[in-house]
C-alpha cells in the first residue's frame, strides 16, 4: 500500500513539534515504517514514497504537489491550519496532523452523507476541516502558498452517424484498455482475477483474455450463490483455471459461520478510517446464512447482500437472545454477544436468525 503524508508550513520552517506528532500520529492510526522526517524550510513537503511506507516531509522536494484522476481512484484528502498545509493519502492521518488537540472531532453535517448512503459521494469527510480534492484536479502548495486547480471534464461528441464511426468510438477506449494492461503479460506468473458476476471483474477478465494476459480467476462464495455460478461459466468459457474458495460452515453444512459483527465492524472501521459505514458489512454478514422458514430480515438499499441468495438452511430450535445484546436497527439483525464471550461463537442459523428479533 503506498500512503502519502505531506506536511507544508506558510512561513517558515515546520516546527520540530509538528514533525513529532506526525511520528506519533503514524504509529496509532495507521502504523507503516517512515521513510523521511527532516524538517524542509519553508515548506515541508511529501514526495512519492515506496510502497507501505509514509513520509511527513522530505528537505528535496520544492513544493508539495498531489492531483486525482477523473474518477478518483486514489483519493487525496487536505486540511489547512493557521500555520500549516496538510495533504496525504489518508483523511484520518491529515485530521489528526492538522487538529491542534489529541483527539478526533467530527463534522456532524456531512455524516449525513454515511447515514443515508453508507459511504461519501463528494468533497466531504467525517472529519471537520478536512476535505477530498475533486476529480480531475491538483493541489500544490509552493512557498507557504495553496493552489488548486481543476480540469474540465470532456465534451461529449456528437454521437456516430455511420457503423464504421460507431466502430471508430467503441475502438479507441477499448485500445487504451488493452494497452494498460498488455504490460501485465511479462509477468512471472500468471494474473489471479478475482471474479465476480459483477461487471466490473467480467470487463477486466475479457481485456486480460482479449490482451494473451495468462491469468487464473478465483471466486468468494458457496456453489449456489450467483457470483460463483456466473464466474464459473465465464471460467469455463475463457478456458481459465478457477477456484472457488466457500466460506466456513457448521459440520452438518446446513448453515455459514460468520465473523462476530463486532469485530467485522471494528476492522472495517479500522481499514476504511470511518470513511464506509461498517452496517454494511453487519448486514452482508447476517445475509451470507440466507433461507430458512419465516421471511429474512429486510436488508437496507445499497447494502452488498441485498438481493444475494444464501443457501437454505435446515431447521433447528432458534436460538434464545442474550438480554445484553442490543439490536442492529439497520438490518433488524442482532449485533451479537460482546467479543470473546462465550455466547460470541454461536451459529447464527436461518431460523435464528429469521426471528432476530422478531418483527
Amino acid at each position: 500500500m503506498r500512503v502519502y503524508l505531506g506536511v507544508a508550513a506558510k512561513r517558515q520552517d515546520v516546527p520540530v513539534r509538528v514533525l513529532d506528532k506526525v511520528r506519533s500520529v503514524i504509529e496509532i492510526a495507521f502504523p507503516v515504517p517512515l521513510t523521511s522526517s527532516a524538517a524542509a524550510s519553508g515548506t515541508g513537503a511529501a514526495s512519492p514514497c515506496s510502497p507501505g511506507r509514509t513520509s511527513p516531509t522530505t528537505p528535496a522536494a520544492p513544493r508539495c504537489c498531489r492531483s486525482t484522476a477523473i474518477n478518483r481512484v486514489g483519493p487525496v484528502f487536505h486540511a489547512e491550519t493557521p500555520d500549516l498545509y496538510v495533504v496525504g493519502s489518508r483523511a484520518l492521518l491529515v485530521h489528526l496532523v492538522a487538529q491542534p488537540v489529541d483527539r478526533v472531532d467530527h463534522d456532524l453535517l456531512a455524516l449525513q452523507t454515511m447515514v443515508r448512503q453508507g459511504f461519501f459521494l463528494s468533497d466531504e469527510t467525517p472529519y471537520k476541516g478536512v476535505s477530498a480534492l475533486r476529480p480531475s484536479s491538483r493541489i500544490t502548495v509552493r512557498d507557504g502558498v495553496r493552489t488548486i486547480t481543476g480540469t474540465p471534464l470532456p465534451e461529449a461528441a456528437p454521437a456516430p452517424a455511420t457503423g464504421r464511426a460507431k466502430r471508430a468510438a467503441i475502438g479507441e477506449p477499448a485500445n487504451a484498455l488493452l494497452a494498460n494492461v498488455a504490460p501485465l503479460r511479462d509477468l512471472d506468473e500468471p494474473v489471479n482475477l478475482a471474479l465476480t458476476g459483477g461487471r466490473d471483474t467480467r470487463i477486466l477478465a475479457a481485456l486480460l483474455h482479449a490482451a494473451r494476459v495468462p491469468f487464473r480467476v478465483t471466486t468468494n462464495g458457496l456453489d449456489s450463490h450467483p457470483d460463483v455460478i456466473i464466474a464459473r461459466e465465464i471460467a469455463a468459457r475463457l478456458k481459465v483455471e478457477h477456484t472457488v474458495i466457500a466460506p466456513p460452515q457448521t459440520a452438518e453444512k446446513d448453515a455459514v459461520l460468520v465473523e462476530h459483527p463486532l469485530s467485522r465492524a471494528w476492522k472495517t472501521l479500522r481499514t476504511c478510517e470511518g470513511m464506509t459505514s461498517a452496517t454494511r458489512r453487519c448486514c452482508a454478514a447476517f445475509r451470507q446464512v440466507g433461507g430458512g422458514p419465516g421471511p429474512a430480515p429486510p436488508v437496507p438499499p445499497g447494502c452488498p447482500g441485498r438481493g444475494a441468495p444464501g443457501r437454505r438452511a435446515a431447521a433447528r430450535p432458534p436460538a434464545r437472545r442474550p438480554a445484553s445484546v442490543p439490536p442492529c436497527t439497520r438490518c433488524r439483525g442482532g449485533t451479537g454477544p460482546p467479543a470473546g464471550s462465550a455466547a460470541a461463537a454461536t451459529v447464527w442459523s436461518a431460523p435464528a436468525r429469521a426471528r432476530w428479533p422478531p418483527p
